[in-house]
């Protein structure tokens, strides 16, 4: 956790969706610590909620974590984006009902993700230079 770095560009888009309403959750199967670790250190100010941890049955891939967000905002998933890295992210999103978005690593290590017919979306990097655009 202490080497733990922000994916670059984190903060200001949490900046812009909160700015334009759009809430933000977590889904996760990481632990409760790293997850806090990662609020406290680079999101102290981003409101983000549910938290959706490895603690939550059954974890991703089930949709259940999406769910559940979903069933907490009032909000239909088709409402929602799921933004990941991982093949459990997309099918998590994909089986409850949202538009996926992949994230590649800039490793490359999840490139075979993006073939997925789960994914919907791929960006190579956050966020994408479009996003801002419009300011």
């Amino acid at each position: 956790m202490v080497q733990m770095t922000a994916q670059p560009g984190l903060l200001p888009l949490m900046e812009y969706l909160a700015t334009r309403g759009i809430r933000n959750a977590i889904c996760t199967r990481n632990f409760d610590r790293p997850v806090q670790h990662l609020l406290d250190t680079f999101l102290k100010d981003v409101e983000i909620s549910p938290i959706v941890t490895r603690a939550f049955k059954p974890p991703k891939p089930d949709p259940a974590g999406v769910q559940h967000i979903s069933r907490v905002w009032g909000m239909p998933t088709s409402e929602m984006i799921m933004v990941g890295d991982s093949l459990d992210d997309m099918l998590a999103g994909r089986r409850a009902g949202t538009r996926t978005v992949l994230l590649l690593a800039g490793s490359g290590s999840n490139a075979h993700v993006a073939k997925d017919e789960s994914t919907d979306c791929v960006i190579d990097r956050w966020p994408p230079l479009s996003l801002y655009s419009n300011l």
